[in-house]
């Protein structure tokens, strides 16, 4: 709970950041809460949970350049970078000198917009207008291409012919590609589109026109960890359009009057549709508004949903997204940086590509590519297409199968892009076996130490973490310490038994055959682990045995034997007994992940009692060998446990009845032993779950003793009254326990 709130404030606290809600997408992607994770689980590392989000991930681009001098980005490109020229990566003259917007640094911005970056002297009236990217702990690679600006002259949208667009495969999409992907960067970013509905088109059109050599260049064959590719959708819905023309509605004869219904995104960010090998690493990106809606003039995911995500990209009307700038003044003075508004689904793309440089960060790269696309697709929000009654929902918006009801949207694809929801575990957490996939769920996976164990295992615990993994395969990581429990101190009510009573040695009763109950509230023995359980005993003279077995079948399962033996006029006794815990060690029981313990326990001991005046003293002390052993878990290997007990009393008769007893004992405690865990740690991209083998001393840190006075009366009229009085020291043997002093009485009638 109290890390919850820490998250919480910390969430917060990234929320109410002015450069968060300038650009007021990052809330709709709940990006707060991802950036809370990362900063809490940075503190609670050491760091000062100043995190950069992102960090670690190469985010590559092909786009029109970026202005190097922009102060949002000046730490954000990785250099150096083929055709780079002073102060803007771009290829036109125009872009280099600012004479045209930088589209490519628009689109920079919504990824890797440094977090409160200085403004440069005479900037500072735009204080107000800056923002921070996605991830900001990216970098960037961009590749700088020619986009030229539509003729505004034409203004209809055109659905190409193949002839038409024979050539931009081989002669251009290729030699971008190769630059693009020449470094193997994490993420691509393509917030570029060639007009076009992806349902227009056949695999063997689309293949004349993009060619063999670029398709196998998207595919990325034969590499192990494929680049993301991230592409905008497109932003030709309700654009002006020819009647007649496909995807067109209406009939006016004015362009201006139709427009096109744009229910699939465009070629390049359809490909998947047409082309398998392309698919897992491959998303397209529509936008959506503030409300989470999808944009007007967004391109819709349609066939392409399996494949589809939604981000934020604009409002739909001015004044849109709030965004990085370079390029001509208000009164066309060329080289202008700052901030400026636009919209399109070339920023909602790189909204995805910087959530999933988060998630990568957040998953400490353990994840394969394919499946943090995967998990962005599976977390994301969605309403489902609803399918009305007696009809089927279209194949392209099924997933599970069952063609009446849809999961996907025809609008948004997978949903809106869910970084919270991202950054959570999905289904029920498990540890890891081998493989992800084939641990035991966490639920049901603890260590309960027994008080003879003391803090050794909650010590040994401390400040390690373990790994444990969702459903969708996704690994997380919390303190091993969470699975344990401290050895719980002596309970106070059993003590009210019998506060003055003898030693357990069963020697001690007379000759014949007995049958009874092991003392409850006694610990300074081995016979302590199995108290109330039934004892059946046999005793001739100076020698008895004992066989006995707790009744509640629960998890301390136990049974055995003792022997006792004390030669005539000798005032001590030997003793040696077997116990067999089938559930438990110790009294330590363990579930789950880490298996299930078991031990044998061999245990000797010599005590006895004399009259010394008015006095009768006793002592008892034992040692004890544990044989344990814990089916396959965490719990990977315990060594003998060596153990000691021990007690000394005096006790005076007051009166015909009453007595006082003084007492010093040490409870049930590890002198030394062992155990080995195989703690897993994480997982390769691969599946595999990695372990570290971890060493925990069980001898506890500290030694617990007490110190008691205990006075007994008893009459026929009045019945028994008892008080107790103790001091422990270390309590639990634990040595930073603070001491305790107790008083306990009670008052027993018999009838």
């Amino acid at each position: 709970m109290q890390e919850a709130a820490e998250i919480d404030a910390l969430e917060m606290s990234y929320a109410n950041h002015p450069e968060y809600q300038q650009l007021w997408g990052l809330g709709v992607v709940h990006a707060a809460r991802a950036y809370a994770l990362l900063s809490h689980r940075d503190s609670q590392a050491g760091g000062d949970g100043d995190i950069s989000p992102g960090q670690g991930t190469v985010v590559a681009l092909i786009d029109t350049g970026i202005d190097l001098g922009h102060w949002e980005l000046s730490n954000a490109v990785a250099l150096p970078l083929r055709g780079i020229v002073p102060a803007v990566l771009a290829v036109t003259a125009a872009a280099r000198e600012g004479r045209i917007p930088s589209h490519g640094t628009s689109v920079s911005g919504v990824v890797a917009a440094r977090r409160d970056e200085t403004l440069p002297p005479g900037a500072e009236h735009l204080a107000a207008s800056q923002i921070h990217g996605v991830a900001w702990g990216v970098r960037l690679e961009m590749t700088g291409i020619n986009i030229p600006d539509p003729d505004p002259s034409i203004g209809v949208y055109e659905q190409p012919t193949v002839n038409s667009l024979l050539g931009i495969g081989e002669g251009t999409i290729v030699p971008i590609l190769r630059t693009a992907l020449h470094s193997e960067p994490d993420l691509l970013n393509l917030s570029i589109s060639i007009n076009g509905l992806v349902e227009n088109y056949s695999a063997e059109e689309l293949r004349r026109v993009f060619g063999s050599r670029s398709l196998e260049r998207f595919a990325q064959a034969g590499r192990t960890d494929k680049t993301l590719i991230v592409v905008a959708a497109g932003n030709a819905n309700n654009e002006p359009c020819e009647p007649g023309s496909r995807n067109c509605s209406g009939n006016d004869t004015i362009p201006a009057r139709n427009h096109i219904v744009a229910t699939s995104p465009e070629i390049v960010a359809g490909l998947p549709v047409r082309f398998p090998a392309l698919r897992g690493h491959f998303t397209a990106v529509v936008a959506v508004d503030g409300d989470g809606e999808v944009a007007d003039f967004s391109n819709r995911c349609g066939i392409a949903a399996h494949w589809c995500i939604a981000a934020p990209g604009g409002d739909g009307v001015e004044p849109g997204m709030p965004l990085l700038y370079y390029g001509p003044g208000d009164f066309g003075e060329p080289g202008i940086r700052g901030y400026h508004r636009a919209q399109g689904t070339s920023f909602a793309a790189p909204f995805v590509s910087g959530g999933l440089a988060v998630l990568r960060h957040w998953f400490r790269d353990q994840l394969s590519p394919e499946e943090l696309l995967s998990r962005l697709f599976e977390t994301a929000a969605v309403e489902p297409d609803r399918v009305a009654g007696g009809a089927q929902c279209p194949e392209h918006l099924d997933t599970d199968g069952d063609l009446r009801a849809c999961e996907l949207s025809s609008a948004l694809g997978r949903g809106l892009m869910d970084l919270d929801a991202a950054t959570a575990p999905q289904g029920e957490l498990s540890t890891g076996g081998s493989r992800v996939g084939s641990g035991v769920p966490v639920d049901s996976s603890f260590v309960h130490a027994g008080m003879a164990l003391g803090d050794a295992m909650t010590r040994a615990f401390a400040g390690r973490e373990v790994a444990v993994f969702d459903s969708l395969g996704a690994p997380f990581w919390t303190g091993l310490d969470g699975f344990s429990r401290a050895a719980p101190t002596e309970l106070l009510w059993q003590r009210l038994y019998q506060p003055v009573e003898h030693s357990p040695a069963l020697a001690d009763t007379a000759d014949g055959v007995a049958l009874g109950l092991l003392p409850i509230g006694r610990q300074d023995s081995h016979l302590s682990l199995a108290a109330g359980g039934l004892h059946l005993s046999w005793t001739a003279r100076q020698f008895s045995m004992a066989a006995f077995s707790t009744l509640d079948g629960g998890r301390t399962d136990v049974g055995g034997v003792k022997l006792a033996w004390r030669a005539a006029d000798t005032p001590l006794g030997i003793t040696a007994g077997w116990l067999h815990e089938r559930r438990s060690l110790l009294r330590s029981t363990a579930a789950g992940a880490f298996g299930r313990l078991s031990a044998h326990t061999l245990y000797s001991g010599l005590g006895g009692h004399i009259a010394a005046g008015d006095w009768q003293l006793e002592v008892n002390t034992e040692l004890g060998a544990v044989i344990a052993a814990a089916e396959p878990g965490l719990l990977d290997e315990i060594s003998t446990l060596y153990t000691s007990a021990f007690s000394l009393a005096a006790t005076r008769r007051l009166g015909a009845h009453s007595r006082l007893q003084l007492r010093v004992s040490q409870p049930l405690r590890v002198e030394r032993g062992r155990a080995a865990l195989r703690v897993p740690t994480g997982r390769t991209r691969t599946a595999r779950v990695l372990h570290e083998t971890v060493q925990a001393p069980l001898a506890p840190s500290g030694r617990q003793i007490d110190f008691s006075a205990a006075w007994l009366g008893a009459s026929a009229q009045s019945g028994q009254l008892a008080v107790d009085i103790r001091y422990t020291h270390e309590p639990g043997h634990n040595a930073s326990a603070a001491a305790a002093f107790s008083v306990l009485a009670t008052w027993r009638v018999s009838f």
